[in-house]
């Protein structure tokens, strides 16, 4: 997953050797004055062990 500011240009990324994540929904803050302000989610399956997490 790659999350980019589109302002600066500016990337961060989370990769996990033998994991896949499935679509990604992003889960805002209850009070969240900004669009960055809450939570990305995403069932991620990790093939070697054959099981999924959150």
């Amino acid at each position: 997953m790659v999350k980019i500011n589109s302002k600066t240009g500016d990337s961060f990324y989370w990769h996990e050797e033998g994991c896949y994540p499935g679509e990604p929904f992003f889960q805002p803050s209850p009070q969240s004055k900004n669009d960055e302000d809450g939570i990305l989610i995403s069932i991620v399956l990790d093939a070697e062990k054959q099981h999924s997490f959150c």
